[in-house]
């Protein structure tokens, strides 16, 4: 009998129980694949093509039932095969899930067989590990295959306001950042304000700063839609004094470091591929004081910026 999906509860069933319906009737149940009821819509045409490759797949293992549901990071698939043992796995990309799919049902080759004398076509991502101690294994990971690691890069126009001493400096930011476990992310970035300006007394240009550092973030995706990531980091900077007009070369113009824990959250609208990029973010100012004693810099100051990255290099 072809597997099918169970309600959620009583009452009407939202749309996309109709829309997983017509995927299971496009081939899937005749593949023994569930659509959970609740599957978002993005994906179920990516549902139809895996179901239609499955099924003209010959080394699929015909008993094998598999169950498509929904998940926070795209979906989730579980297997129980013909002989009892069960596994899951993720899919975080509609295009991945045809792979994903075929990977937990295809069967490997007989041991007897001879191996072929023609170049072989390239192995399928097929291997179950043996249970252990009578309890389910998930399949092994695919011979040559690591895990994948996201880059993500962007570039943003910035600008910088601080509190008393009141500042506003406007630059440039690089940033570059790794998925390096299902969502949580590490970074470098380099910043840039060629123009700090103070806006006490005659709101003069009085230098610029440079630096950089790193960042940890968590990445919470809509997908289709957006990624945003929350985060915390450290910047290094070096305040260098603007020396023209009639400034003196006084010893507390001479360049300064400075160290700011900051806390920002960033948003990238697509949130995969070429995407737009907001930033806002706060810092902090630990070292305050110039050589002489006195107030430098603002304890506290926020960043805002915008720009253009790409998601998922």
């Amino acid at each position: 009998m072809p597997a099918v999906a169970q309600p959620r509860g009583p009452g009407p069933q939202p749309e996309a129980s109709g829309q997983a319906g017509a995927a299971r009737g496009a081939g899937c149940a005749e593949v023994n694949v569930t659509l959970d009821d609740a599957l978002d819509p993005a994906w179920l045409e990516a549902v139809k093509a895996a179901c239609a490759a499955l099924a003209s797949l010959p080394d699929r293992d015909q008993a094998a039932r598999l169950t498509v549901s929904s998940d926070p990071a795209g979906v989730r698939i579980s297997v129980r095969l013909g002989d009892g043992r069960a596994a899951e796995r993720k899919a975080s990309r509609p295009e991945d899930l045809g792979s994903v799919l075929e990977a937990l049902v295809t069967l490997p080759p007989p041991m007897h067989e001879p191996a072929p004398k023609a170049a072989p076509e390239k192995p399928r991502d097929v291997a179950v590990a043996a249970p252990k101690n009578g309890q389910d294994s998930p399949p092994a990971a695919p011979a040559g295959k690591g895990v994948p690691l996201a880059l993500d890069v962007a570039v943003l126009g910035t600008t910088h306001l601080a509190g008393e001493p009141a500042t506003l400096a406007l630059g440039v930011v690089v940033s570059a950042n790794v998925d390096i476990d299902d969502g949580w992310l590490v970074g470098l970035r380099g910043r840039a304000d060629p123009m700090v300006a103070r806006l006490a007394g005659d709101a003069e240009v009085v230098g610029a700063e440079l630096g950089g550092g790193l960042e940890l973030a968590r990445r919470i995706r809509v997908p289709g839609v957006l990624a945003v990531d929350l985060g915390l980091g450290v910047d290094g900077l070096a305040a260098v004094p603007y020396e023209g007009g009639e400034r003196t070369n006084r010893e507390s113009d001479d360049a300064s470091g400075d160290v700011r824990p900051r806390a920002f959250g960033k948003v990238w609208v697509n949130g995969d591929g070429l995407s737009f990029t907001g930033l806002l973010g706060f810092e902090l100012s630990p070292l305050r004081l110039d050589r002489d004693g006195r107030e430098q810099r603002a304890a506290f100051g926020v960043e805002l910026g915008a720009g253009i990255g790409w998601v998922g290099l």
